[in-house]
This record gives C-alpha cells, sequence and structure tokens, in this order.
C-alpha cells in the first residue's frame, strides 16, 4: 500500500505541476502516456494491499482490530467505484488525440485540471488505508 500511495501522492504533488509547463497538446500527451502506463500497474497494486488486508483478516486471531483490516479493501473498493463513475468518462475523452482540435486547448487543461483534483480524493483514500494499515500493523 506504500507504494500505490506513494505514487498517487507523487502524480497529485510533483508530476502534475510539472505537466502544467508544457503547451496543451504535449501536457495531454504525457498525461495520456503516463495514464497509460499507470492503469496497467496500479491496479495491481492496489488489489494487492487490499488482498493482503483481507488475508491478515482471516489469519488473524481474535483481536479488537480484526475488522478494521477490512477498511483497506472498502477503501480500494470506493476508489475503484468513484474512478469509474467520476473519472472514467472524462478519461476517454481525453485520449482521444484529436481532443484538443475537438473540445479546444482551454477545455483539455481544464480537463486534466479536474482529473488531478479528482485524482487527489483517491490519493486521499489510499493514503488513510496505508497508514491505517500501519497503524494496526503496530496494533495487532
Amino acid at each position: 500500500m506504500g507504494l500505490f500511495s506513494g505514487g498517487a501522492l507523487y502524480i497529485n504533488a510533483v508530476e502534475h505541476y510539472s505537466r502544467r509547463s508544457l503547451p496543451v497538446e504535449a501536457q495531454r500527451q504525457q498525461w495520456a502516456n503516463s495514464f497509460n502506463i499507470g492503469k496497467l500497474t496500479m491496479p495491481s497494486m492496489g488489489l494487492i494491499g487490499a488482498g493482503c488486508g483481507t488475508a491478515v483478516f482471516f489469519f488473524l486471531d481474535e483481536s479488537e482490530y480484526k475488522y478494521y483490516w477490512l477498511v483497506g479493501p472498502a477503501l480500494f473498493f470506493i476508489g475503484g467505484i468513484f474512478s469509474v463513475t467520476m473519472m472514467l468518462p472524462e478519461i476517454n475523452v481525453l485520449l482521444d488525440n484529436g481532443v484538443v482540435e475537438k473540445k479546444g486547448a482551454a477545455w483539455v487543461r481544464d480537463a486534466i485540471d479536474r482529473w488531478n483534483y479528482r485524482h487527489m480524493f483517491r490519493t486521499f483514500i489510499d493514503c488513510a488505508a496505508y497508514f491505517l494499515y500501519l497503524y494496526l500493523a503496530m496494533k495487532s
């Protein structure tokens, strides 16, 4: 979970603002390349973290913290639903190579900014799950 949430934090805090210095079409291309790489690797990392939390729940003897281990997988699930419902429709438009001509440079720049703000929500829940796992590991 640390790598997953750390990667998400890097995207929001560094990569997005670095990308904004590019011309809009280059910004969109860099965003699309980064997104396409991330969509191959990040879901599996999230599933591993959620799977580990679920496994600890099943293998942990009775503990006052046992059920808290299921919060991480629940947060991952919430992030997935949020991504599909709130982010994916606009992501699909941004991935179109002709979107700058169709929608205009200002729309594309604003859409990438909206994507970053929405990604911040996912970053928050990923970090919350990570810090919860750290806390539970110390207490269990």
